[in-house]
């Protein structure tokens, strides 16, 4: 009389999570390596803003993002473009951070995104 081999089977059990609304940290993990955290995007492709100042790099978005007055900012980012976001992702080639800039339609709210970018990635 053969033994009849019983099938295992590997059952996982994922507990269901209620849905809630996710902060940008969590749908957007940290990007391994970021071109142009500190350093410079290459000659001539560095970003003039209406008030005269130019950027050349991400941690200079941040901090000139914190001296722009409203105006200035207002010019560059509104309901019919995001001039920062269309840079990062043309120039920088950093579509998903291009992407959450341009969700994030408050001063104040991309400023975050990129201090949190600066602080992880040192």
């Amino acid at each position: 009389m053969a033994k009849e081999k019983k099938e295992e089977r590997l059952e996982i059990h994922i507990p269901v999570k209620r849905e809630r609304k996710r902060g940008w940290r969590e749908m957007h993990p940290p990007i391994r390596k970021v071109p142009y955290l500190h350093t410079d995007v290459p000659g001539g492709k560095e970003f003039q803003t209406i008030d005269g100042r130019h950027i050349h790099n991400l941690a200079e978005l941040a901090s000139i993002l914190e001296q722009m007055d409203d105006h200035a900012f207002q010019y560059h980012a509104n309901a019919a473009k995001n001039d920062f976001s269309s840079w990062v992702k043309d120039v920088m080639g950093l579509s998903e951070l291009a992407e959450t800039i341009r969700h994030k339609g408050r001063k104040d709210t991309q400023i975050e995104v990129l201090k949190h970018l600066l602080k992880q990635m040192g």
